[in-house]
């Protein structure tokens, strides 16, 4: 999977200006997100309410942007700030999926752990189901299921180095997180793409012995 990550670097190089200006705009919209959440606190309990369900759906909208972004790299794509803002249409979708997986793995948590983080590897790719091919929640589980089928501990390992490559980033200085966040989304966005081609390809789950992402 490192070839990945390798993949990720060539083409945040091809983009570093547009993949800069996103990730500022992310954290910008992420950090008004979080002022008007917590302004939220001090307000009548049905005010309260209704700003944590916007909360909700604008970090949704931001997560779909970005998984729509490096999606449309990874495919070699042209870099487009609309990109950020085409996934209207699967919003209801991804909400409902986002909400029945954080309660899977809360209760996969609950079983000693490891249940949980199995769960969050199983049904991790979702969310980019949902996006390029617009599927209910369940299918998009069922999706990511076979996916991941026979390669749970390949992507822990796999995820464990993108957590690595952030804090790397976030040594130097904050700086360097500019480049390893989009690096390490694209290269998730590889990985996806990698493995929903396998499944096209073979109608099962997993990767072919031999065969490496």
């Amino acid at each position: 999977m490192g070839r990945s990550i390798r993949a990720g670097w060539e083409i945040f190089k091809a983009n570093a200006f547009y993949l800069v200006a996103v990730f500022v705009i992310v954290s910008v919209v992420y950090a008004v997100i979080e002022r008007v959440e917590v302004m939220g606190e001090n307000l009548p309990f049905p005010v309260e309410v209704m700003i944590r369900f916007g909360y909700l759906i604008a970090l949704a909208l931001v997560e779909i942007g970005i998984i729509n972004v490096a999606l449309k790299l990874a495919r070699g794509g042209e870099a487009k700030f609309d990109h950020l803002i085409s996934g209207m249409s699967v919003l209801i979708k991804f909400l409902i999926a986002s909400f029945l997986y954080y309660m899977i793995i809360f209760a996969g948590l609950l079983l000693l752990v490891i249940p949980g983080v199995y769960l969050a590897i199983k049904f991790g790719f979702y969310g980019y189901v949902i996006v390029e091919e617009d599927l209910d929640p369940i299918e998009a589980f069922k999706m990511s299921s076979r996916m991941t089928d026979g390669l749970k501990l390949e992507l822990f390992f796999y995820y464990i180095v993108l957590v690595m490559v952030n804090f790397l980033g976030l040594l130097c200085l904050g700086i360097g997180v500019y480049v390893s966040w989009p690096v390490t989304r694209i290269a998730l966005a590889g990985v996806y793409l990698e493995l929903r081609g396998q499944v096209q390809q073979t109608g099962t789950g997993g990767i072919p012995a031999g065969s490496r992402v």
